[in-house]
């Protein structure tokens, strides 16, 4: 085995490039074959000679170091860089989890030394770890806060020609200054993560640093996105310093760094020679005044720490003293030039900050505007004045959303009359018509007779959700009620609906004849009298039917039959004695287009317009799917046609068609509305393996 550029040839871009320059892990490229495409027949022999060390890798996860980095006054999970050195060899970093702390390293049994460095703390160092050939040696670090912002990571560069006479040790640009440096190539490039965005504060906010004694020239470009679009903000020779002002951006946290060309690009340190790169640059003497985070407290309304568009909040402001001196009488002021943002509470009194200290500054008033586009990114001022006459000034960015938005197409439900004890049951559809996602915290009614399936959804932006509200009477008088539903809308937190029903007796019935078994001739008849009873203390509504009754098919069993226990029967128009066929074509524009297509998809629930009696039941609503049916209740899908009945079917079914359909481009569904009738139709639809369209 040996490095891939020399074992094999030099290639840019690949996995191995990230394993290694951005993560700081291991990476193998393994080959099998001398052949680039083997005989499928020989996989197993090859799967055969490597399954051992395949075993073997397997076994080894997991070894080497690991531990926790947190900051050591609260315990607070650090995203920390940590640098593995023996005596002999120097490792590529790797990087702690940012919201754990914790990391891991595969390390050979020996002697190492430890460090780690992260920004806005001291960088510490543990010598002479000792790791096993067993398991894994855990070392946690905790570290002591210290002013300090650097260069965290390196997310992509390129030197041009694969100039094998540098070492391109992309790691020894990140961290404080420590004379050893990345040369980036002739004409190559770099792009830097620096972990936190560096803000636009009074004066130069960041510092690209030469690593030699040779000043050589580079352009710089910053960005809030590690693919750009890139802002230019100057160019350098040497250590330069750079004031984000300069490129219109109120912060940016990933520095592009590109060499201006000149020299020879075959040399080892070819390039600019990258050292460091260190943001928040403090002033030698006196206080330093910064905003450095803030939180939005919308307790008002949905209370879920976003600033959303219409809504009024808190915000409260981190500030930190970053300079070396202490300030004393401190004051903060908030402005805006934005016809979005409106600040009614601006100024507030902080008092002293001594060196290095935070403050966290309650009770800014703002109000966004309800027109305010998605995603806004908001500009306020933030304007400092101490005593001694300090006065600093500097901008932050808001973000703004439209949040989620609730809506349902009803605002009341009316309950049927319902058996007193007994239930009813009305399907609540809930929409989220916003570009953020629905949280229903909670949903409630002010008495015990109405209650809800479920108490918490979340619903994806487009998307909608189902509950079920139940009725449940203990009288027979009216009751009334508020459904309310508390969620993330930030104009309709407390989005609510209003809930009615009647509680009536439950009727009894009793009927004279149990059973009724006669002979006749053809062409005989005979009369029975059947008497009902309602002996109960409610209404009684009946209707009747005759059950095991099948019809009359005059030439093809298989054009009618008949009944179910329900006493259903069908008929084909086919046949004589069927129904007289009548076409309806609603695609004409006399039906309404089903929003459905694609492959199983099933539709919002469409009203008929109706009640109509299925199986003990009625329903006035219904849901239509791409494969072929239709049904009052499921708004499951499946594909499979199977006989009926099926438990694992779709339940309250209606499947004219059911098939596995596929809606293509020019397929398409529809429904009408009718007096005495629903009309559904399917049109120009392909079954899965590609016939149609019907």
């Amino acid at each position: 085995y040996s490095q891939g550029y020399g074992g094999l040839y030099p290639i840019n871009g690949s996995a191995k490039d990230y394993f290694y320059g951005v993560m700081g892990s291991v990476g193998w490229t393994l080959e099998v074959s001398n052949t680039k495409i083997a005989p499928v027949s020989e996989i197993p022999v090859y799967y055969g000679y490597n399954k051992p060390a395949m075993l073997y890798l397997i076994e080894m996860v997991g070894r080497g170091i690991k531990g926790l980095v947190t900051d050591a006054n609260t315990g607070t999970p650090l995203p920390a860089v940590v640098w593995v050195d023996s005596t002999t060899t120097e490792f590529w970093p790797i990087y702690t989890d940012p919201a754990v702390g914790d990391y891991h390293k595969f390390l050979l049994s020996g002697i190492y030394s430890l460090t780690v460095t992260a920004n806005g703390y001291q960088p510490m160092t543990i010598n002479s770890v000792t790791i096993l050939d067993t398991g894994a040696t855990q070392v946690n670090f905790q570290l002591q806060s210290n002013p300090g912002t650097f260069a965290y990571r390196v997310i992509s560069s390129q030197i041009p020609g694969n100039n094998q006479s540098d070492e391109g040790m992309t790691s020894w640009a990140l961290g404080a200054p420590d004379g050893r440096n990345y040369s980036i190539g002739v004409n190559g490039w770099v792009v830097m993560d620096m972990g936190v965005d560096i803000q636009n504060y009074p004066g130069n906010d960041f510092r690209v640093i030469e690593g030699d004694a040779t000043a050589e020239g580079y352009v710089v470009r910053v960005s809030d996105n590690w693919l750009g679009p890139w802002m230019m903000i100057g160019n350098g020779i040497g250590t330069t310093e750079f004031d984000l002002a300069t490129a219109g951006m109120p912060q940016s946290r990933y520095i592009r760094i590109e060499d201006d060309g000149d020299g020879n690009a075959n040399l080892a340190d070819a390039g600019f020679d990258l050292d460091a790169v260190e943001g928040r640059l403090i002033p030698s003497s006196g206080p330093y005044l910064a905003a450095t985070g803030y939180t939005i407290v919308d307790s008002l309304t949905n209370f879920n720490w976003v600033l959303e568009a219409g809504e009024t909040a808190n915000l409260d402001l981190i500030v930190q003293n970053l300079g070396v001196d202490p300030a004393t009488n401190v004051s903060v002021k908030l402005s805006t030039i934005s016809q979005y943002l409106t600040i009614t509470v601006d100024s507030l009194f902080v008092g002293n900050l001594n060196s290095s200290s935070m403050d966290s500054v309650s009770g800014f008033e703002i109000s966004v505007a309800a027109g305010t586009p998605h995603d806004s990114q908001i500009e306020v001022e933030v304007t400092f004045s101490a005593d001694n006459g300090y006065e600093v000034s500097h901008p932050i960015v808001i973000d703004v959303r439209e949040g989620a938005k609730i809506f349902t197409q009803n605002d009341q439900i009316q309950f049927d009359p319902t058996f007193v004890n007994g239930e009813s049951v009305e399907p609540l559809v809930i929409y989220n018509n916003g570009p953020d996602t629905l949280q229903i915290n909670g949903m409630s009614t002010s008495t015990s007779f109405f209650s809800l399936s479920l108490n918490q959804i979340t619903i994806s932006p487009g998307s909608n959700s189902s509950v079920d509200v139940i009725f449940m009477p203990s009288d027979t008088v009216q009751y009334a009620d508020t459904l309310t539903i508390m969620n993330s809308d930030p104009q309709n937190f407390k989005y609510k609906i209003a809930l009615s029903g009647e509680g009536v007796f439950e009727p009894d019935i009793f009927v004279s004849l149990d059973s009724i078994s006669v002979t006749l001739q053809q062409t005989d008849s005979v009369d029975f009298l059947l008497s009902l009873e309602n002996v109960g203390a409610g209404e009684l509504s009946f209707s009747n039917r005759i059950v095991n009754y099948s019809p009359v098919v005059s030439e093809d069993d298989e054009r009618g039959g008949g009944a179910d226990a329900f006493g259903h029967i069908w008929i084909d128009s086919d046949d004589s004695n069927g129904p007289l066929f009548n076409w309806i074509d609603i695609s004409d524009g006399s039906g309404i287009q089903i929003p459905i297509g694609g492959s199983d998809m099933i539709s919002n629930v469409i009203s008929i317009g109706f009640s109509i009696p299925f199986y003990n039941d009625t329903y006035s609503h219904l849901r239509v799917c791409t494969n072929g049916w239709l049904s009052f209740t499921t708004f499951s899908v499946t594909a499979s046609n199977t006989d009926l009945p099926n438990a694992a079917a779709p339940r309250s079914l209606i499947a004219p068609l059911w098939d596995n359909l596929i809606f293509q481009g020019n397929s398409k569904a529809y429904y009408r509305q009718d007096a005495d009738k629903f009309i559904v139709q399917w049109e120009e639809v392909y079954v899965q393996s590609g016939y149609g369209p019907y």
